[in-house]
């Protein structure tokens, strides 16, 4: 069907529980949403994020709330506004219960909640549902996290979690490298203590960090089972409205992610609020094969100085807005901004300023930004169905994300994603390991400073490169999700095993080329380099119909990107993959990144120079010539005829 670009914002008056419970002004909405459509805002985004006992109270649901709910509805509608509405925000209420996720009793009673307002609005074809806003799975006082709560629920599903995983207690022992209370007392929720990579140093004598990669997917695995259950009590209802989750950018990081929950949804989403340095990572990372991905909430929080004077002025403030709108429409459905009149009744001294007009009604540039970028929105939809995926895939590894060594895998993840598009100047896709069946057929797949892999993202990649795939691995691959060692290449015929990295300097020796690599003593003390029998740094092995590049060295983990990039360009060489335009290419602090589609070519700009840089290049798809000059900081999206390379539309700074 058409498509629709989106550029949205959330909308909250004043205190939405107030809007929605205590004192509903159709006159004030009639007005806002009268100007938010006048700006060429398409679609809304608002709900409850907090006060539950306001809509519903010892079983009883107030109807007040839903002829208030069912106004703002004929109001959006007056003024051709989807609506977007989010039940629950980071942690589900209980509503009397106990565990938000595990309890019986307050599962039953959030579908009560639910399903009160969706079988009164379930015909609305304007309508969509948000399970929740930033979900964690972790006490209250651990917001955004993967966490244990404690509770006797969660001690239960754990213990029943675990004898399913493994076959005795001694083999679950084994795994861990650890002693266990004997049966049938209880396996203990991992400790604080756990959580850090120096947790041998910290916890119990015999303890590590082991067991924390299977508490996060026990938490991502349950997480999963409450969206499911909630999705299909609103599907029994007969809506058939589209259902989402309005995860952060702690989804890409350690917290719930897409990668699990996003098949019981119909799109998943990203807020991009405080990765800054890695916004296209963030996109990427976020999107799942098969499923839209919508930037559902982003905006610009207060910075201050350490004297607690702002950092930023109104201009740059808005500039920053401009590179995250555009890399959210150059990579997904669009973007909901993060709001557009500020909420002045918020009790965080950085949210409060969030917004593009003041509470005395006046406007940030902010707000000029959105405009544009709504404009660009409307003239767009239509012309960005059926994307082409990139030739190159980047496969993080969740055994290494997921474990005490976080950090380290996203700093991986965030230099492969950076070298490979503001360096080597070629498009890429991003990939969790437990989606690995959904690969396709890239050109090239990069694995990059996995250490750990499970067996059967192991077995997926060596069938890719079966049927012809080009792999390259930085770095060590040979332990598996609870550090053991393994024997995956000298299965291929490669000798090699893990070795502490304990040098700061080291040589990869690719024949004629050669890279200087550099690592830091912090990232010495846990990353491992590939020590192979022969002494050689870099091997070409063939295997089946394709071909895998093995670096010994982790190169995303070392100083700098420039040795990851020229790799990159030596593999990509290799395998047969140029750039999607010619010419000139600006430096690397430009990013400029296509996306061809089925009719259009969309290409995102974004300066994160301190100069300004002429571009001048030509599209080799539609040989349109792309001529112009980008402004320090600033960004630009055109989007071309695939047939004649004539400017559809543009978001022009």
């Amino acid at each position: 069907g058409r498509t629709q670009a989106i550029l949205g914002t959330t909308y909250m008056a004043s205190d939405v529980q107030r809007e929605f419970f205590v004192r509903p002004n159709a006159y004030v909405w009639d007005r806002d949403l009268a100007e938010l459509r006048g700006a060429g805002i398409n679609m809304l985004r608002t709900g409850w994020w907090s006060a539950w006992d306001q809509v519903i109270k010892d079983g009883v649901f107030h109807e007040e709330m839903l002829r208030a709910l069912e106004a703002f509805l004929l109001t959006a509608r007056k003024h051709n506004l989807p609506v977007q509405f989010t039940f629950f925000a980071f942690i589900p209420e209980v509503l009397g219960g106990a565990n938000a996720y595990l309890d019986p009793e307050a599962l039953r009673r959030q579908k009560e909640l639910l399903l009160v307002v969706v079988e009164r609005f379930k015909d609305v074809p304007y309508l969509s549902w948000d399970l929740i806003n930033e979900p964690s799975f972790a006490n209250p006082n651990q917001l955004w996290m993967v966490r244990p709560n404690r509770d006797r629920f969660e001690l239960a599903a754990w213990n029943e979690w675990l004898r399913a995983r493994y076959p005795n207690r001694a083999a679950l022992a084994e795994a861990w490298q650890m002693v266990l209370p004997p049966e049938p007392e209880q396996v203990p929720l991992p400790a604080e203590e756990e959580f850090s990579a120096r947790a041998g140093y910290r916890t119990a004598r015999g303890s590590n960090a082991l067991k924390v990669h299977d508490f996060v997917i026990f938490a991502q695995e349950k997480f999963r089972g409450w969206v499911a259950q909630l999705r299909d009590a609103i599907r029994a209802t007969g809506s058939k409205q589209l259902i989402t989750v309005g995860q952060d950018e702690g989804g890409v990081r350690e917290s719930l992610s897409g990668a699990f929950f996003g098949n019981a949804l119909d799109f998943t989403t990203n807020h991009t609020w405080w990765m800054l340095d890695d916004l296209l990572w963030d996109s990427l990372a976020a999107k799942q094969p098969g499923k839209a991905l919508l930037i559902q909430e982003t905006g610009i929080g207060r910075q201050l100085q350490v004297d607690a004077s702002v950092r930023l002025s109104p201009q740059e403030s808005a500039h920053m807005l401009e590179r995250k709108l555009a890399v959210a429409l150059g990579t997904s459905a669009g973007a909901i901004h993060w709001l557009w009149h500020i909420n002045s009744f918020m009790r965080d001294d950085n949210e409060v300023v969030i917004g593009a007009i003041r509470a005395d009604g006046t406007e940030k540039p902010e707000a000029e930004v959105l405009r544009k970028f709504a404009a660009f929105a409307t003239a767009a939809s239509g012309s960005l169905s059926r994307p082409e995926d990139p030739p190159v895939t980047i496969v993080t590894s969740q055994a290494f994300q997921y474990s005490a060594l976080n950090w380290l895998a996203l700093e991986a993840q965030t230099k492969a994603v950076r070298a490979l598009h503001s360096y080597c100047r070629v498009p890429g896709a991003v990939l969790a390991e437990n989606q690995l069946a959904r690969l396709g057929n890239p050109r090239l797949v990069i694995l990059p400073s996995p250490h750990a892999l499970h067996e059967e993202s192991w077995h997926a990649l060596i069938k890719y490169v079966e049927s012809g795939g080009t792999l390259l691995i930085t770095g060590s691959l040979e332990r598996d999700p609870r550090w053991r060692i393994t024997q995956r290449l000298a299965a291929l015929g490669l000798d090699a095993a893990p070795q502490p990295l304990t040098f700061r300097q080291a040589e990869l020796d690719m024949g004629t080329d050669k890279l200087a690599l550099s690592f830091t003593f912090e990232k010495q003390q846990f990353i491992e380099a590939l020590a192979a029998a022969d002494g050689e740094t870099f091997h070409e092995l063939s295997w089946g119909k394709g071909r895998i590049f093995v670096a010994s060295f982790p190169v995303e983990l070392a100083e700098g990107l420039d040795a990851a990039a020229a790799l990159y360009s030596w593999v990509l060489r290799r395998a047969g993959i140029e750039p999607p335009f010619a010419g000139t290419p600006p430096s690397p602090g430009v990013l400029v990144r296509p996306v061809v589609m089925q009719e259009s070519v969309l290409y995102l700009f974004v300066s994160e120079s301190a100069a300004d840089e002429e571009i001048n290049l030509r599209d080799k798809t539609t040989g349109a010539e792309l001529r112009f000059r980008l402004p320090a900081q600033r960004a630009t999206l055109k989007l071309l005829d695939k047939h004649t390379g004539k400017v559809i539309a543009e978001y022009v700074y």
